[in-house]
């Protein structure tokens, strides 16, 4: 999951080898999970640090 900062590679490098050029990945997730070490900006940061994919927001949902 994205809340676990040791899956990310892995999960990059699936996203990688899942997506066309053109593909899209559409995240839903909290911005921060109580009692793990990960979150939405640390994978963001994350992704964005490979140089393999570009990120945006789209939208933030307060609740």
């Amino acid at each position: 999951t994205i809340y676990n900062i040791g899956n990310y590679r892995k999960l990059v490098q699936l996203f990688d080898h899942c997506l066309t050029a053109q593909g899209l990945i559409y995240l839903a997730a909290k911005v921060y999970y109580f009692g793990v070490q990960g979150g939405v900006r640390q994978f963001e940061e994350f992704i964005n640090k490979t140089g393999l994919f570009n990120t945006r927001v789209v939208r933030v949902i307060d609740a």
